[in-house]
Protein backbone atom coordinates (compact mmCIF):
# COMPACT_ATOMS: atom_id res chain seq x y z
CA UNK A 1 0.00 0.00 0.00
CA UNK A 2 1.19 3.51 -0.70
CA UNK A 3 0.13 7.12 -0.49
CA UNK A 4 0.62 9.34 -3.52
CA UNK A 5 2.46 12.39 -2.18
CA UNK A 6 3.04 14.29 -5.41
CA UNK A 7 1.78 14.30 -8.97
CA UNK A 8 3.17 16.76 -11.52
CA UNK A 9 -0.19 16.92 -13.27
CA UNK A 10 -2.06 17.65 -10.03
CA UNK A 11 0.51 19.65 -8.03
CA UNK A 12 2.51 21.42 -10.74
CA UNK A 13 5.76 20.35 -12.32
CA UNK A 14 8.28 22.25 -10.19
CA UNK A 15 11.06 21.20 -7.83
CA UNK A 16 9.53 23.42 -5.14
CA UNK A 17 6.17 21.62 -5.25
CA UNK A 18 7.89 18.22 -5.36
CA UNK A 19 9.97 19.06 -2.29
CA UNK A 20 6.98 20.52 -0.40
CA UNK A 21 5.09 17.25 -0.81
CA UNK A 22 8.03 14.88 -0.26
CA UNK A 23 9.98 16.50 2.59
CA UNK A 24 9.62 14.98 6.09
CA UNK A 25 7.66 11.95 4.83
CA UNK A 26 10.00 9.17 5.94
CA UNK A 27 11.02 6.54 3.40
CA UNK A 28 9.87 7.29 -0.14
CA UNK A 29 9.85 5.71 -3.56
CA UNK A 30 9.87 8.03 -6.56
CA UNK A 31 8.66 6.89 -9.98
CA UNK A 32 8.94 9.22 -12.96
CA UNK A 33 7.15 8.79 -16.27
CA UNK A 34 8.03 11.27 -19.01
CA UNK A 35 6.56 12.23 -22.38
CA UNK A 36 9.16 10.14 -24.22
CA UNK A 37 7.83 6.97 -22.56
CA UNK A 38 10.73 6.53 -20.14
CA UNK A 39 10.25 5.28 -16.58
CA UNK A 40 12.88 5.74 -13.85
CA UNK A 41 13.11 6.51 -10.18
CA UNK A 42 14.53 5.53 -6.85
CA UNK A 43 13.98 4.71 -3.20
CA UNK A 44 15.34 6.13 0.02
CA UNK A 45 14.76 4.95 3.56
CA UNK A 46 15.82 8.37 4.86
CA UNK A 47 13.35 11.16 5.43
CA UNK A 48 14.45 13.82 2.97
CA UNK A 49 14.57 17.55 3.54
CA UNK A 50 15.54 19.65 0.51
CA UNK A 51 16.87 22.62 2.49
CA UNK A 52 19.38 20.46 4.39
CA UNK A 53 21.05 19.05 1.27
CA UNK A 54 22.51 15.60 0.75
CA UNK A 55 21.55 12.75 3.07
CA UNK A 56 23.50 9.49 3.35
CA UNK A 57 21.39 6.36 2.97
CA UNK A 58 23.07 2.98 2.46
CA UNK A 59 19.67 1.43 1.63
CA UNK A 60 18.88 3.87 -1.18
CA UNK A 61 18.82 2.75 -4.79
CA UNK A 62 18.07 4.08 -8.25
CA UNK A 63 16.38 2.19 -11.04
CA UNK A 64 17.41 3.23 -14.52
CA UNK A 65 15.45 4.36 -17.52
CA UNK A 66 13.24 1.91 -19.36
CA UNK A 67 11.34 2.96 -22.46
CA UNK A 68 7.73 1.76 -22.61
CA UNK A 69 6.11 1.74 -26.04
Amino acid sequence: MFTLLYSATKNGCTAQKFNEKRDYQGSTATVVYNEQGSVFGGYTSASLVAVIGATRDDKAFFFPTEVIR
